[in-house]
């Protein structure tokens, strides 16, 4: 096990382990472009099994979903009661060999970049192997049950608020309390 404390050791371990491991699962609140991490995952797409990105509060880049709109393996969570706020990777090469990271940063440029994230990397060979994939394929299973997959008409509405969304943020982003 080893502690991730900053934004870019988080995106670091995110790329190293895009490139070491053949399959992806992840279950992120939001997701976003721009970042080493995400042209690191267009580089490696065909590893994607399963990917379920959350978009409340319009915080997912509609530029990532229009990316993903025709792969079969990446869902978005269009409306959720409570919110959807998972920040799991995990890459495996089978039940036996996988890599978990868990913690604060979604898959954006900001949680790579700017934010204060950490999160724990834990190998498979820390674990009871089987059990803990077991569980944590059971999590992301159940969360892929209840996603779908986006349209061009939901992203063409969902890019209008989103934009809304991105001006309420950036006449925020300079207050102080």
């Amino acid at each position: 096990m080893k502690i991730l404390l900053s934004s870019a050791e988080i995106e670091n371990a995110i790329i190293a382990a895009m490139r070491n491991y053949s399959k992806f699962y992840w279950t992120v609140a939001w997701a976003g472009i721009g970042s080493k991490s995400f042209e690191e995952l267009l580089e490696n797409r065909a590893k994607i099994e399963k990917m379920v990105i959350g978009t409340h509060f319009y915080q997912t880049n509609p530029n990532f979903i229009a990316q993903f709109i025709d792969d079969e393996k990446v869902k978005f969570k269009q409306q959720t009661s409570g919110i959807f706020h998972p920040k799991l990777y995990l890459f495996a090469n089978s039940p036996r060999d996988w890599l978990l990271i868990v913690g604060s940063a979604n898959f954006t440029k900001s949680a790579f970049e700017n934010n204060t994230e950490v999160a724990t990397l834990i190998l498979s060979s820390e674990t009871d192997k089987r059990r803990e994939y077991e569980k944590i394929m059971n999590f992301i299973n159940e969360q892929w049950a209840d996603f779908q997959h986006f349209t061009i008409e939901l992203l063409d509405k969902y890019r209008i608020i989103w934009k809304t969304q991105q001006n309420k943020i950036s006449s925020l982003s300079g207050l102080s309390i």
